[in-house]
C-alpha cells in the first residue's frame, strides 16, 4: 500500500502518453494531462500528487495503490477505473464520469465529487470523511463499510444505494 511504500519513482517520458501506456511507479507529480487519451493505461503505484487531469479519457485504467492527493480533474472520464487502495485526499474530481469505478479501500478524505457521475461506483471500506457529493449521481453506488462521517450529499441522486455497516455520523443531505 502507498502508506508503506518507499518513495522510489521511475522517470517519466512524454512519449509515454498514449492509450494502454504503463505509467506504473512513475513520478507524475504536478503533470498536466489535458485532453489526452489514456484509456486502458496503468498508473499502479504512480505519484500523481497535484496532477491536472481535466478533459482527458482514463476509462478502463488502473490506479491501484496510486497517490492522487490534491489532483484536479474536471470533465474527465474514469469509467470502469480501478482505484483500490489509492490515496485521493483533497482531490477535486468535479463534473467527471466514474461509472462502474472501483474505489474499494481507498483513502479519500475531503475529496470533491461535485456534479460527478458515480453510477454503480464501489466505495466499500473507503475513508470518505468530509467528502462532497453535491449534485452527484450515485445511483447504485456501494458504500458498504465506508466511513462517511461529515460527508455532504446535498442534492445528490441516491437511488438503490448499499449502506451496509457504513458510518453515517454527521452526514449532510441524507433523508433515510
Amino acid at each position: 500500500m502507498w502508506r508503506d511504500r518507499e518513495p522510489f519513482r521511475l522517470p517519466f517520458k512524454p512519449e509515454e502518453i498514449r492509450p494502454g501506456a504503463d505509467l506504473s511507479l512513475r513520478d507524475l507529480r504536478e503533470m498536466s494531462f489535458h485532453s489526452d487519451n489514456l484509456q486502458n493505461a496503468r498508473f499502479d503505484g504512480a505519484d500523481l500528487y497535484r496532477a491536472y487531469l481535466s478533459e482527458s479519457d482514463f476509462s478502463d485504467s488502473s490506479f491501484l495503490d496510486a497517490n492522487l492527493e490534491s489532483v484536479f480533474a474536471t470533465e474527465a472520464w474514469f469509467r470502469r477505473c480501478d482505484f483500490r487502495d489509492s490515496r485521493l485526499v483533497w482531490a477535486y474530481l468535479a463534473q467527471s464520469d466514474f461509472t462502474d469505478a472501483n474505489f474499494e479501500k481507498a483513502f479519500l478524505p475531503r475529496a470533491v465529487f461535485q456534479d460527478a457521475k458515480l453510477t454503480r461506483a464501489n466505495f466499500s471500506l473507503c475513508d470518505l470523511r468530509g467528502v462532497v457529493f453535491w449534485h452527484a449521481d450515485l445511483t447504485g453506488a456501494d458504500f458498504s463499510g465506508a466511513n462517511l462521517t461529515g460527508a455532504d450529499f446535498t442534492d445528490a441522486v441516491l437511488a438503490a444505494i448499499r449502506w451496509d455497516d457504513a458510518v453515517l455520523a454527521g452526514t449532510i443531505g441524507l433523508t433515510r
